[in-house]
């Protein structure tokens, strides 16, 4: 196993670990900061696909800009509003939550299927771009 692939695995596990853990927390300002972690994430993924311009893009847009611009609302709302969104919802599965599972669940299933079905060893970009450089 090369180090670009035990890399790509670890960067891809944080990216989807932060990712599922900022959506599903009930504190938002630790959602917020882990979101960043993410973004982090996927910028480095995009440096190992040799994205080197969409990664910068990435830190700079998203980091940058919009993760700033989430936590400065977060911060300027109301205690009232934020009151509203922090009540617990006990129920894990209702009635209201259900075309949102099915349609997660589908995505996920479509997801699998494409990372089982991808051989990455056999990228031909990948492989031109080896062949470039040397």
């Amino acid at each position: 196993m090369s180090l670009v692939r035990i890399l790509f695995y670890f960067l891809s596990f944080i990216a989807i670990a932060s990712a599922l853990y900022a959506a599903a927390s009930k504190n938002l300002v630790r959602s917020i900061f882990v979101f960043f972690v993410t973004l982090f994430a996927l910028a480095g993924l995009y440096v190992l696909a040799l994205a080197d311009f969409v990664a910068v893009t990435q830190v700079v847009i998203y980091v940058g800009g919009i993760l700033v611009l989430i936590l400065f609302a977060f911060m300027l709302s109301g205690k009232e509003t934020l009151n509203v969104i922090q009540q617990p919802n006990s129920k894990l599965f209702s009635v209201k939550k259900l075309p949102a599972i099915l349609l997660a669940s589908l995505f996920f299933i479509v997801l699998l299927n494409v990372v089982l079905k991808a051989d990455v060893d056999n990228l031909s970009w990948v492989k031109d771009s080896v062949n470039l450089k040397k």
